[in-house]
């Protein structure tokens, strides 16, 4: 179950890239950067520092040699060799970068715009990473090797000088570090009794389907929190999933219950312990962990 989540987790990345405006003069990867940096504050300023210091961090810890392209081709070249993109590190990018930039950005950008009918657009490594990973996709073989392969036909080191394919790996990594994501929570579901468990089916046409109902993204939300506040240590999430089924779809279905298991941890935090979950000490966080496991099964 682990390693099936994990692989969905790798294709995100790079199946859903989004189209933006293509010019001559600029790179279409340098354009959707900028175009990000201008929808958050001080133009990207603190985005900017966080990308830096992540990257800092992956070298500390010897993750990448250094901060040059030929570093993030070798990182890659070990995923393809050894079919695996375990480190461990416990320093979250995802959660670092949460709070600057504001949710869904990338579909409220007035610079965002359809490609598909630019004659550039097929020319661009955007377009050409996305249709070697669709391909793999289509295979049905998604796996970290192939992954990586995919990625090493397309991008070369200079590409990694751009910040656009920095961030994609930090979140690729993020996304399957030993300390923290949804693949870490999963568990084998054949000797769980789901009977008292929130079911959650996600059909061939992406539509989140909670006890034969069909609900939106917000009334998960409120499902999810309700369910958790009530069953709390005995709380059991089944997630199930069509091949068909959207990957941001099922992202998106997987953040929610991620936050809203973190927020009641941090409720429950603050008011036995007045103060935040992160700063509290092992046995304080162990306590409330206990009260709120992320215990979600694939059926």
């Amino acid at each position: 179950v682990r390693q099936h989540m994990k692989k969905q987790l790798l294709s995100i990345l790079f199946i859903s890239l989004i189209s933006f405006a293509y010019s001559q003069k600029e790179r279409i990867e340098v354009q959707l950067q900028n175009c990000t940096y201008e929808q958050i504050e001080n133009n990207g300023k603190e985005l900017k520092s966080e990308i830096k210091e992540f990257e800092n961090y992956l070298i500390k810890k010897k993750i990448l040699i250094d901060s040059t392209g030929k570093s993030y081709i070798n990182l890659f070249r070990k995923i393809e060799r050894e079919n695996d993109i375990e480190f461990d590190y416990n320093y979250s990018f995802t959660d670092s970068i949460q709070k600057i930039i504001i949710q869904d950005v990338y579909e409220q950008m007035d610079c965002q715009v359809d490609l598909i009918n630019s004659e550039n657009y097929p020319n661009t490594k955007v377009y050409k990473l996305q249709a070697v990973i669709d391909s793999i996709k289509t295979a049905g073989d998604i796996m970290p090797s192939n992954i990586a392969s995919g990625v090493l036909s397309v991008l070369e080191e200079k590409d990694f000088e751009l910040e656009y394919y920095k961030i994609k790996t930090f979140v690729l990594l993020d996304a399957t570090n030993t300390t923290s994501g949804i693949t870490k929570t999963l568990v084998k579901n054949e000797k769980i009794n789901l009977d008292k468990a929130l079911k959650i089916y996600l059909n061939e046409k992406s539509e989140i389907i909670v006890n034969d109902r069909t609900i939106n993204i917000k009334d998960l939300r409120t499902l999810v929190k309700k369910y958790e506040s009530k069953n709390k240590s005995e709380s059991i999430i089944a997630l199930k999933t069509e091949r068909e089924t959207m990957y941001k779809t099922y992202i998106e279905v997987s953040n929610i219950i991620e936050d809203e298991i973190k927020l009641l941890r941090e409720e429950v935090s603050r008011k036995k312990f007045s103060t935040e979950f992160d700063k509290l000490t092992t046995e304080q966080s162990s306590e409330i962990i206990k009260m709120y496991p992320k215990k979600i099964v694939e059926q």
